[in-house]
């Protein structure tokens, strides 16, 4: 049963069709969700979730819209942001961010299980201060506004910054 049939059948509340939903995809929404928070037990807790989720809002999934794996990892996605923006409420000042930037960019270079090593490499040629920007903005879920506030500087260099980023990668990766 393709992960689409599955989530069409969990719709209309199939027990059977959610296990085989689960069976498929789990792994691939854990990876998705490990990459995002990178801590395991969060992970596991998270994933769970998203399972919640779907179960719950399976019937308005629509194929026409996009693929069902894209529809989980969405789900997969934003309740693994919604985790770490909850744990940071607890971090204050820019002290906080721009360490965890720094910190988290170092891993995500360097921890290339978690990226290809296309990606890996091409963060290394990166400016330090554009890669941590990238690392705060894709790897750890903070908003535009986030980062320009808690980093002190304008909104608009944020955004230029992480769009200047992307087109460097765009170009190191060829695409």
């Amino acid at each position: 049963m393709s992960v689409e049939m599955s989530i069409t059948m969990t719709g209309q509340g199939s027990k059977e069709a959610f296990a085989e939903l689960y069976s498929l995809t789990s792994g691939r929404i854990y990876a998705v969700v490990l990459m995002i928070v990178k801590r395991p037990d969060w992970a596991e807790d998270i994933v769970q979730e998203v399972y919640i989720k779907a179960w719950q809002n399976a019937q308005r999934f629509c194929v026409e819209k996009g693929s069902g794996m894209a529809w989980l990892s969405t789900i997969a996605r934003r309740t693994a942001i919604d985790q770490i923006r909850a744990a940071k409420r607890d971090m204050t000042g820019k002290d906080g961010i721009k360490t965890q930037a720094e910190i988290l960019a170092t891993e995500i270079i360097e921890d290339t299980d978690t990226l290809t090593a296309d990606v890996a490499e091409c963060l290394k040629t990166m400016e330090r201060n554009v890669a941590d920007i990238l690392a705060l903005a894709f790897f750890s879920g903070y908003t535009h506004q986030e980062i320009s506030a808690n980093l002190g500087r304008p909104l608009g260099t944020i955004k230029s910054t992480i769009r200047r980023g992307l087109r460097t990668l765009k170009a190191c990766l060829g695409t």
